[in-house]
């Protein structure tokens, strides 16, 4: 893809770490998100990428350091406050609710917007119900927009691909500005994968800063702005996504000492 023009910082994090006993998940790690980019983030496993997103998202508190938001510090921050400010994120392992359908997998994204109180929802009060058909109709067009046709399907009962394009539209339903998606293709097939980046670049395109983590090259390669490399908890490299593939110090991080350079297009493709 072509060379995009990197826009404002909108996430900053400086000299982040995060230790667990004598384990350096994160040990120092600087980066930026520019706004209005697809952000690479690879590294074999371990590197500490997936503990990077939990100091990002609030499922941990960093032991140092200082992770910036739009211009706001939100180091320490609950979960629950830190997508209030604008961020989502999605997970390694498919999270969704048993038993819901998947219409309402979308709608609980929304649970910030809702207006209508308790016992009116309890009641089903006009307003709770011109309410729940608000977000329905939302729901469907973040599905639409997401490649999913189903609706009062359960989730849990829908292919495995199927399953993680709900899940991005229910990270979609709480409007973020930046969404973090954790391995979105992991036990896709080339095509599916494909899919997927074109729907990351979409989304881009829509106004969404996006994060990807991600083993598979190929998509870092054909879908990202730019991309970090981390290695045991540190960032090794920084650059154009061919950059970051093509530093000997990540193919050494990948492969040992001793890879032969004709096992580097094998990686791409992984």
């Amino acid at each position: 893809m072509s060379a995009r023009t990197l826009g404002s910082t909108l996430l900053h994090l400086q000299d982040v770490a995060k230790h667990f006993g004598g384990v350096k998940a994160v040990d120092g790690v600087t980066l930026s998100v520019p706004t209005g980019t697809v952000m690479g983030l690879m590294g074999p496993n371990g590197a500490g990428k997936t503990s990077l997103l939990n100091l990002i998202t609030g499922f941990y508190s960093p032991d140092q350091g200082s992770i910036v938001f739009e211009d706001a510090e939100i180091a320490g921050h609950s979960a629950h406050a830190i997508s209030r400010q604008g961020i989502t994120r999605t997970y390694q392992n498919v999270r969704l609710l048993s038993g819901f359908s998947v219409l309402d997998q979308v709608v609980t994204g929304m649970y910030a917007d809702r207006r209508a109180w308790s016992l009116g929802s309890l009641l089903f009060s006009p307003r709770e119900r011109r309410e729940r058909r608000e977000c329905e109709e939302r729901a469907a067009a973040l599905l639409d927009r997401v490649g999913v046709t189903e609706r009062r399907e359960l989730a849990d009962e829908l292919p495995y691909g199927t399953q993680r394009r709900v899940e991005i539209a229910r990270a979609l339903a709480t409007g973020p500005r930046l969404i973090l998606l954790d391995e979105p293709t992991a036990g896709m097939n080339a095509e599916e994968s494909t899919q997927i980046g074109e729907l990351v670049r979409s989304v881009r395109d829509d106004g969404v800063t996006v994060m990807l983590i991600e083993h598979n090259m190929r998509l870092i390669l054909d879908y990202c702005d730019a991309a970090y490399v981390m290695s045991f908890g540190t960032v090794l490299a920084h650059g154009t996504p061919r950059e970051c593939v093509d530093d000997p110090r990540v193919q050494e991080a990948y492969f040992g000492k001793e890879a032969d350079a004709s096992d580097i297009p094998a990686l791409r493709e992984l």
